[in-house]
């Protein structure tokens, strides 16, 4: 039998090192509380596929002002912005700029926890509970014994859309965070986004869409954009995005045509 004081000795296993994994991760160690933190996927780590991205054009979806890594502490990515007005505050900052404060407050924490905290490069295929602690099992063999696993995989990728699943993968691309999904479309005439261009999934790919001579159309309950944001490059520089304006009959391209389908 394992004791109650070893088991509180053991670290929390978070599995998934994306961004809600390094968040809970992050602050776990605030506490003083051991955490190993596994990804399978070291590109990946602290970003995950959200705040993953290159591409300045894909915003937040979330103004600053309510981005913190820390409950007690709203202001702390404004600081990092260097934001001080609430025009600044107002504004959906790019990913990429979110991705970046995301990992450096995670190489922070590694370093003030010390041999507390644990990244772990490999792929959890299995948890299983012993006496009152529990082990994840990685797919390399690897056993880490923990006083609790938390699962924090992320968003799967999104099933195919049923009335377009049938078309050729030329035509219709169903995950727009797939690192391909942008390839081609500059030799393209048409584009047309299915889905609500402020969200999470549509807004990033009507951005990446603007390329010269091609145009695009958005299918959406809503047709609007988040139009400012604030980039952070080597200070306290930021600009403005242009406003993305939909129009209300979006033209798309029947297969074999011109177009493509996001």
């Amino acid at each position: 039998m394992t004791s109650a004081i070893a088991v509180r000795d053991l670290p929390v296993a978070v599995i998934g090192g994306g961004f809600s994994g390094t968040l809970l991760a992050i602050n776990l160690l605030r506490y003083g509380v051991k955490v190993i933190l596994i990804e399978r996927s070291s590109a990946q780590l602290a970003k995950g596929v959200a705040f993953g991205t290159r591409r300045p054009e894909h915003l937040l979806n979330v103004r600053a002002s309510n981005m913190s890594a820390f409950p007690d502490d709203a202001g702390h990515f404004l600081r990092w912005m260097h934001f001080s007005d609430a025009d600044e505050a107002n504004r959906f900052v790019p990913r990429l700029s979110y991705g970046t404060y995301l990992r450096e407050l995670l190489v922070q924490a590694l370093a003030k926890a010390g041999k507390d905290a644990r990244i772990v490069d490999g792929e959890a295929c299995a948890i299983e509970r012993v006496d009152s602690h529990a082990r994840v099992k990685l797919a390399n063999g690897s056993i880490l014994p923990c006083r609790a696993a938390v699962l924090a995989l992320g968003n799967f990728p999104p099933l195919p859309h049923p009335v377009l699943e049938g078309l050729p993968s030329h035509l219709y691309q169903a995950d727009p965070w797939d690192r391909t999904a942008l390839e081609g479309l500059a030799e393209l005439e048409e584009v047309m986004v299915v889905g609500r261009p402020d969200g999470s999934r549509c807004g990033p790919v009507a951005g990446g869409v603007r390329v010269p001579g091609s145009s695009d159309g958005a299918v959406s309950p809503r047709p609007q954009a988040p139009s400012a944001c604030g980039t952070r490059a080597g200070g306290d520089a930021h600009t403005r995005s242009r406003t993305a304006r939909y129009g209300t009959r979006p033209r798309c391209t029947a297969p074999g045509g011109g177009g493509r389908l996001a």
